[in-house]
């Protein structure tokens, strides 16, 4: 064999056992991230929750994954697990008046703000639930008031503990709620003080069970004895009852018509979505440049050059920001500059901002920011907008106070 030959052959074997590390890696590999994968069978998903509820009730269970409906049953345990309850105003109304009749609502979540929720609670029961709070801990213990049961739990990635942010509510923020009850406590491990983990909250005939910390029912803990025990106990506290489990408020749903598209069905993304077939099509893809990488050697033209292409943008923002100086208008800029502002409130908390008291002071309590910097936000928008003497001097302290709050607010 000549040596010209030599050289793509083994380059090629080396290729061939590259890719087939790579797919035998595949196949082994764990995924430690936090995802709460309803169907997941990684650490950190939920499948095995999912059928300790299946198995803990003779009746019947639905799943909501196409849309938000509940009918057709008076009275019903309503099971919703994940990061974010992203049910809009209309949905959570239509939730809490079967709760009101007498149903029940399990929520476990990290959504300590979740304002279509807890507004309905605060206006019907006086019961501030925006009180929630989150520490991050290496190690930390649950406990059960029932029986005295105390659980160490501590999070694992791989062969390492790390850390993690546990939400809580401090027991005294309802100390004036004497219908509240308190299912579980977390505690850290250098301090005696406990928080609530898990509550049970009266709404009408109903109740809303409210349980942190998801990752308390993923795979990871279930496994273990008393991971099973703590979840098999959080789930007891729902009647014996129709269940319905939604899977259709784990993803966020915007007003913006690409939020509302549905998933790619192609050949393509099928063969993605699964880790052997995505291995194989890339061994092709390799192989493939492979071969033409071989076959084409010393039989391809010379390519000429081609000047790389020139970024216009900064160019095109210089003009524009020209013709606003030129104009001698700083309200047309302005107006931009809060058409941004607004968009990135709506986007980020959920609010239509206006020039009203009661929105400015939810977007300060949202944003973790200062009451005083967006109402000066608003009054130098005023004084830009509809001044005829504003100037430019304006318009840049506008731009100014935005500036501050995007550097401070809280997402």
């Amino acid at each position: 064999m000549s040596k010209d030959r030599l050289i793509p052959v083994i380059f090629s074997l080396l290729i061939v056992v590259v890719i087939g590390f790579l797919i035998y890696s595949n196949y082994n590999r764990v995924n430690w991230n936090v995802e709460l994968k309803s169907k997941g069978t990684d650490p950190y998903d939920l499948s095995l929750f999912y059928r300790l509820l299946e198995a803990s009730t003779d009746q019947d269970i639905t799943y909501l994954t196409n849309e938000f409906k509940l009918d057709s049953v008076d009275q019903f345990n309503f099971v919703f697990v994940g990061e974010y309850f992203n049910a809009d105003s209309t949905d959570t109304d239509l939730l809490l008046q079967f709760v009101e009749d007498g149903s029940t609502a399990l929520f476990i979540t990290n959504d300590i703000y979740n304002y279509n929720l807890f507004e309905a609670i605060w206006e019907r029961d006086s019961i501030d639930m925006y009180k929630g709070e989150s520490m991050f801990l290496f190690e930390t213990h649950l406990h059960l008031p029932d029986n005295g049961k105390t659980f160490p739990i501590q999070i694992q990635q791989g062969k390492r503990h790390v850390g993690n942010d546990w939400f809580f509510y401090y027991p005294l923020d309802f100390e004036y709620d004497y219908n509240v009850e308190f299912l579980s406590y977390i505690s850290s491990d250098s301090s005696e003080s406990q928080y609530v983990n898990y509550l049970s909250i009266p709404y009408g005939k109903g109740k809303i069970l409210y349980h942190f910390n998801p990752i308390l029912f993923s795979n990871y803990f279930l496994v273990e004895e008393q991971g099973f025990e703590y979840a098999s106990y959080a789930i007891s506290q729902l009647p014996q009852q129709q269940t319905v489990v939604d899977f259709y408020s784990q993803t966020y749903r915007g007003e913006q018509e690409y939020f509302q598209r549905e998933p790619a069905t192609s050949p393509l993304s099928f063969i993605f979505s699964e880790p052997a077939l995505r291995s194989a099509w890339i061994a092709l893809m390799v192989t493939t440049l492979l071969f033409f990488v071989v076959r084409i050697k010393r039989r391809q033209r010379i390519i000429p050059l081609i000047a790389q292409n020139s970024n216009t943008s900064i160019e095109f923002a210089r003009s524009l920001g020209s013709l606003y100086f030129q104009s001698k208008q700083p309200k047309y800029i302005g107006h931009e500059m809060m058409k941004i502002f607004t968009d990135y409130c709506r986007r980020t908390y959920r609010i239509s901002v206006k020039n009203e008291t009661e929105e400015q002071q939810l977007l300060a309590k949202r944003a973790k920011v200062d009451i005083t910097l967006i109402q000066e936000i608003f009054k130098k928008q005023h004084t830009v907008l509809y001044n005829p003497q504003a100037t430019f001097n304006d318009a840049a302290e506008l731009h100014n106070k935005l500036q501050d709050f995007y550097k401070n607010a809280k997402k």
